[in-house]
Formats: structure tokens, C-alpha cells, sequence
């Protein structure tokens, strides 16, 4: 170990922040004229450039399934669905450091289906549920996640309380939450099944401002949810509710498209009415919580008069004119439905988007170019993107364009097309970090290998400076290298964590009058960023820089305040 101490000098750097943004919102110009039609399989252009993108648009491959397998991913982990980062999707990106990099995957295979976390960072990966091919457990008292065939998992969503939550697409689908997502094994990820949430097809899944969980029944006789938790972020207990179109007067218990539900409309005024008491216990005859062998919610739905959907499969939510909405496409029905959510027990439903929408290429209806709709997004900027349920040459993600906030879009156009045989697109997502950034599936090619790619709307993010006051009393605070992040900690507690590919300039500021160290651990790597570190120890103390591990070339330079380390460098001022 090298301790250094020097005499006070003083440094100056300055720093101008700026942001990239690109406009992603389509023009005729840009919408994409038709689809990309389908390549041949597991070819150079599978892997390559599967998908056609507006002018200025950029694909890059991030990994894919016979990578993983390779590497010991778990072999029955095959048709990767909805994936999230590891934040919610509208977090303050300084809340979620490593968004960027943790990738939740979910695999809806029909045995053994899982969920693993990817990082990107490191290209490694964590399996953290994983079914084990034999049976469903039907009873919560009996559960075990080390020993549970999961079946057809759909979504992974990331909750605002650092959980991870994933459930069944099946009859008598069952609802699970990843405790510990950053866990290195199933062992350790603390899943339980939320045994209180109703037994229902799941697929989307997300969460409103005031933390109530909206969930969907993917049927043809499907219905929407509201799940609203006895206490805050504790999903064990609470109340749902399903939405009924006040004076709807179909059949809940037929298909949406049946001779009695032909005739009637699922736009207007709606209303939530409660399925179970706030503790969780039933109100209907049916069990809502009847799991495996039937599906207990719908028949509960069907009970109380809800409202059927031509299998509603996905949803986001956004904040449009002083309301949040909710989305949600209707697959069988070739419509997305906007859901005002105006107080705790009434809502509003609009068509979104349906054949009828002007297509922004055209200037026409979109007509059957528009087919089964399926997973939806939504952008930094408010876009909603929607993803089709089919394969090349019909396998598109549309971008809406709602310019009044009514609920209503004026227009929709093609922002993707993909062309890998044999599969669709699913699990868009846009980087909280990086608002030209989006992650999609390539979900079950011909081909057999799955593949998550990245897709930017704009240059790649500026690296920008980054600033951080050490914590008050001085002592010895690290800084290391974790992959590919930049950790700085203190007695084993993080002060900060950054992408390596995200800070130019990393400016550290010790207190007054304190002992501040600053010590650098090269074991993992090059902590230092690619325009250096710069260290202020204060006025008054005892300050010094410290270098643990090796290094193969050290350069002082006390005329410049700098010290060099392997061609990184340390500019430094008020050591003592």
C-alpha cells in the first residue's frame, strides 16, 4: 500500500452539463411504410438486424439465449417475455443507480418456466426462480418456491419498494414476488406467492401513483383488476376490485364477442366493484383464490357482472392532463382502451387506438395493417408504443400519437417492424436513465434462441460529471470498481453508485476540519473515470489519498496537483 500526503494546492476544473434528447415522435417522413418481412432463420441478419427502424435509429444486440445457455442458463428458459430494468418506469433515475444495467427476464415456458437477472455491466446473469418440472402447488400453506413447476410467466415488473414481481399467463395463474431481486440464487431471492391477489391469467401488471396494482385476465372473456393493499407496499393482504361499464348489461360469464356481448359497448363511465373486503376475504359465493385447476377471479368476475375484454393482455400507465390513465390493449378485438382513472371507485374508457385510427404513413385508416395488439410502453416523453401479437411479415410496434390528452389517438405509425422468422417482439421498455434507450425481446424465433436487444432513437448519452459531498467526521471512504460501475463507499455503506460509461468526471468534496481519506482499490479494476477523479479534502484535517492493490506505473506530478495511475488521473487539492 502507497499513502500519499501533500501539500495544499489549489485546482480549479469547470464543467458544462447538457442533454442528449432526440425527438422520437413520428412523422410521415420517418413512420415505416410497411412491415420487414421474414429472414431467413438463425441467419447473419437474425443476428445482425432483425428489425427495421425509422432513419436515425439504432439496434444493438445485448445478449441472447444460446449465449446464456452456454453459460449455464437453465435449459428450459426459452421464450423471454416482458423484461424490466431494475427500477420502476417512472423513477427518478437518481434513485436507481444500476436501473441501467440489471435486466429482470422472465421465461414463459410451459414447464420449468423462471425469471433471471441480467447484467449488463458484467454480461453475466442470476437465476432467481426456476420451476422445477413437477407440479403446481394449488394451496399458499404448502408452497415452496424450490419446489414448484412455474408455468408460462409473462411479466417481470419492478415495484417502487425494490421488489420484482412475475405471474402465471394459465388457467389458475398465480401471483409472485421476487423479495430479493439481487440475489445470487432462488435460494436466496425470498419468493412468496401473493396468495391474496386473485387467480387470473396474468400479464401486465402495474401500479398507480397512490401504490393500488392493476392487473388484467388474458381471456376472451377477460377482465381488468385493481388491487388495492391493506398497507403500503405490502402486496400480502388487501382489496380487489374489477371495472363493470356502468349500465353494461352483457354476459360476464360468455366471450366478449358472443351474441349477447356483440351489441353492447365497453366505452363510458365505469365503476370498481369490490370482489373481496380490504382484509382479502371473498364477497362472492365463487372463491376468487381458487388456483391451478381453475381460475377462481374470473368466475368471481363473471359473479358480480364485470365487464368482458377480448383478452386483455398488457398495461402502463401514464399522467395525461392532471389524470392518470391507464392502457390496456384487447388482443381479440384489434383495440387499446384508455381507462381514466378518476377517483378510487370510478373510471372513464375511451377507445385508444383500433382499426379506425389514422395510420401517420397513409393519412388513411390503418385498417388489418393494425392486428392483435399486445405488450404496450411508454416513453420518457409520454409516447405509447404498441407491440402486435404475430410474426413476420405482420410483426410491428406501432407508436400512438394522442396530441389532445383525450384518451383518444389521432393517429398510430409504425416505429419497428421485425422480421425474425417465427417471432414477434415483446417486453419494450425505455431506459429511466436514458430516455433514447429501449430494450425488446426477439420472443421464441424459429431459430430457438431468444435475444434481448437495445434500440436508441438518438446518440448515445453524453458522460457527465458527477458530484458527491463525503458524509460528515471524515474517516476512510473507498472507491472501487464493481464491474462495470463505480462504487464509492464508506465502512461498507454506499455513498455512490454510477455506470462507468455514464461519468466523465467524478468530483469528491471532504468536510472541514475532518481526517478524510481517499482510498483507491484497483482489485476490482480502474476505478477511476476516463476524465479522472478530483479530490478536495477541505480546510483543516489531516487529508490523503491512498492506493490499494497494484499498479504498474504511478506518475506524481506536484506542479499540476496530479496524480497519474496506469494513465488515469487524480487532480487533488487541500491534502495535507
Amino acid at each position: 500500500m502507497i499513502r500519499i500526503r501533500l501539500s495544499l494546492v489549489s485546482v480549479f476544473l469547470g464543467c458544462t452539463l447538457h442533454c442528449a434528447c432526440a425527438d422520437v415522435v413520428l412523422t410521415a417522413a420517418r413512420a415505416l411504410a410497411q412491415s420487414k418481412a421474414a429472414l431467413p432463420v438463425d441467419g447473419a441478419e437474425e443476428r445482425s438486424q432483425p428489425f427495421d427502424l425509422p432513419s436515425g435509429n439504432t439496434q444493438t444486440p445485448i445478449t441472447d439465449r444460446d449465449t446464456l445457455t452456454a453459460l449455464g442458463l437453465p435449459g428450459s428458459f426459452g421464450t423471454w417475455d416482458m423484461v424490466s430494468f431494475g427500477a420502476p418506469e417512472d423513477a427518478a433515475p437518481a434513485a436507481y443507480p444500476s436501473a441501467s444495467d440489471f435486466i429482470f427476464v422472465p421465461a414463459e415456458a410451459s414447464i420449468a418456466a423462471g425469471v433471471f437477472r441480467y447484467n449488463a455491466a458484467t454480461q453475466t446473469f442470476a437465476t432467481l426462480l426456476l420451476g422445477d418440472g413437477a407440479g403446481r402447488e394449488s394451496n399458499p400453506a404448502n408452497f415452496d418456491p424450490l419446489q414448484d413447476n412455474f408455468r408460462n410467466l409473462d411479466p417481470a415488473t419492478y415495484t417502487s419498494f425494490g421488489t420484482v414481481l412475475t405471474g402465471e399467463e394459465t388457467t389458475g395463474g398465480r401471483l409472485f414476488e421476487i423479495q430479493n431481486p439481487l440475489a445470487a440464487d432462488p435460494a436466496e431471492a425470498r419468493v412468496r406467492w401473493l396468495a391474496k391477489v386473485p387467480a387470473v391469467a396474468h400479464e401486465g401488471l402495474r401500479f398507480d401513483a397512490a401504490g393500488s396494482l392493476y392487473f388484467v385476465d388474458e381471456n376472451v372473456s377477460g377482465c381488468l383488476y385493481k388491487f388495492v393493499p391493506q398497507a403500503p407496499e405490502d402486496l400480502s393482504t388487501g382489496q380487489t376490485f374489477v371495472l363493470a361499464l356502468d349500465g353494461w348489461a352483457g354476459a360476464s360469464d360468455e366471450d366478449w364477442d358472443s351474441a349477447t356481448n356483440q351489441a353492447e359497448t365497453r366505452t363510458g363511465s365505469a365503476t370498481w366493484l369490490p370482489l373481496t373486503d380490504a382484509a382479502g376475504a371473498a364477497l362472492t359465493t365463487a372463491d376468487p383464490f381458487a388456483f391451478v385447476s381453475t381460475t377462481g377471479g374470473r368466475t368471481a368476475a363473471d359473479e358480480v357482472g364485470a365487464t368482458p375484454f377480448g383478452r386483455p393482455e398488457d398495461i402502463v400507465i401514464t399522467s395525461v392532463n392532471g389524470f392518470e390513465v391507464l392502457l390496456f390493449s384487447a388482443t381479440s378485438e384489434n383495440t387499446v382502451y384508455s381507462v381514466r382513472l378518476d377517483t378510487g371507485l370510478t373510471a372513464t374508457v375511451k377507445v385508444f387506438v383500433d382499426r379506425s385510427t389514422l395510420d401517420i404513413a397513409t393519412a388513411s385508416a390503418v385498417g388489418s395493417s393494425f392486428s392483435a395488439p399486445d405488450n404496450l410502453a411508454v416513453d420518457t416523453a409520454g409516447n405509447i408504443y404498441i407491440i402486435e401479437d404475430q410474426g413476420p411479415p405482420h410483426s410491428d410496434i406501432w407508436q400512438a400519437v394522442d396530441a389532445d390528452g383525450d384518451g383518444i389517438a389521432e393517429q398510430v405509425g409504425r416505429w419497428l417492424s421485425n422480421g425474425v422468422a417465427g417471432s414477434e417482439p415483446s417486453g419494450l421498455i425505455f431506459d429511466p436513465h436514458d430516455p433514447n434507450r429501449a430494450l425488446v425481446v426477439v420472443q421464441h424465433p424459429a431459430s430457438g434462441n431468444d435475444a434481448l436487444w437495445e434500440v436508441r432513437t438518438g446518440p448515445p448519452p453524453p458522460m457527465l460529471p458527477v458530484s458527491v459531498a463525503l458524509p460528515a467526521g471524515g474517516g476512510t471512504v473507498t472507491l472501487a470498481r464493481s464491474g462495470g460501475e463505480l462504487v464509492l463507499s464508506k465502512l461498507g455503506s454506499e455513498i455512490l453508485r454510477r455506470r462507468v460509461a455514464d461519468v466523465s468526471t467524478l468530483f469528491i468534496f471532504g468536510t472541514a476540519g475532518g481526517d478524510d481519506v481517499l482510498s483507491l482499490d484497483m482489485s476490482g479494476g480502474d476505478p477511476i473515470p476516463a476524465s479522472g477523479v478530483v479530490f478536495y479534502g477541505g480546510v483543516g484535517g489531516h487529508d490523503s489519498i491512498e492506493l490499494r492493490g497494484s499498479a504498474a506505473d504511478v506518475v506524481f506530478d506536484f506542479s499540476a496537483s496530479s496524480i497519474e495511475i496506469d494513465g488515469s488521473t487524480i487532480f487533488y487539492s487541500g491534502l495535507e
